[in-house]
């Protein structure tokens, strides 16, 4: 018979006919495809509907998974006009963001406190005691999404940018604190009553950071996600500063 056609074991490893059913119960993959090529793994369209569907039944697995093995994209999404990947549910990431705070809108604690604070042009803030001796409290709002696409955030860490003009100026305490009522509080960070923190700026012109670990009462919700911040500065003199540049948080979100 012409033209001859040779018989594979698997009469349909070349083509399956549409509806074809491939099922088992087994431990192991049902289908698996592979190329060692240029070409793609597997292709899937519709004129009408889902190109590629998936579902699972565990409560640990994924309905459909993307990995990639040599630094490129686990999964790739597209789409000429629509959204190129849209979430039913939340979305979750393992990846760190990053907030950060300019030091200009620090401000005194007390409106009558003789603390006289100035720009320095650069996103941060001189801060001087004034006319009044003794330690000065300021205090620097900070505005953070709570709950961001449903994941919860988490506070990690907390870095404090700033110098001092003298080796006398500087931090001696650091309070960051979340809001869980009107009038009511967590304490995030509490240092408080140590020896404080110098970073005089003849020695130090690039600055210095103060560095938290946040592991308390750090986890920002839906119900409760305001944050402040309180400084506590001392000064060599009515006039010398502190500098502050600014302040980064660490947010987790798995």
């Amino acid at each position: 018979m012409t033209p001859r056609q040779v018989i594979y074991s698997v009469p349909y490893a070349l083509s399956l006919r549409p509806g074809a059913v491939i099922s088992g119960t087994t431990s192991g993959r049902v289908l698996y495809v592979r190329n060692y090529g240029s070409g793609q793994g597997l292709l899937g369209y519709s004129k009408n509907h889902d190109g590629v569907y998936g579902w699972s039944d565990a409560s640990n697995h994924a309905g459909v998974s993307g990995e990639n093995t040599s630094g490129g994209i686990g999964v790739y999404g597209w789409s000429n006009g629509g959204p190129a990947i849209k979430a039913a549910g939340r979305i979750e990431s393992t990846a760190n963001s990053y907030l950060w705070i300019s030091g200009n809108g620090v401000r005194p604690y007390r409106q009558s406190d003789s603390t006289i604070i100035d720009m320095d042009s650069k996103g941060g803030a001189f801060v001087m005691r004034g006319a009044d001796a003794g330690r000065k409290n300021v205090m620097l709002p900070i505005t953070v999404v709570g709950p961001l696409y449903g994941q919860e955030v988490t506070i990690s860490d907390l870095d404090i940018y700033w110098k001092g003009e003298t080796e006398f100026d500087g931090i001696t305490a650091v309070i960051l604190r979340r809001q869980t009522g009107v009038g009511q509080h967590a304490n995030i960070v509490w240092d408080v009553g140590g020896a404080g923190y110098a970073c005089e700026s003849s020695a130090h012109p690039q600055g210095c950071t103060v560095h938290y670990d946040t592991t308390s009462n750090n986890v920002l919700t839906a119900d409760s996600g305001i944050l402040y911040l309180t400084l506590e500065l001392a000064f060599n003199s009515s006039t010398s500063w502190v500098e502050i540049g600014g302040v980064r948080l660490t947010l987790q979100h798995d």
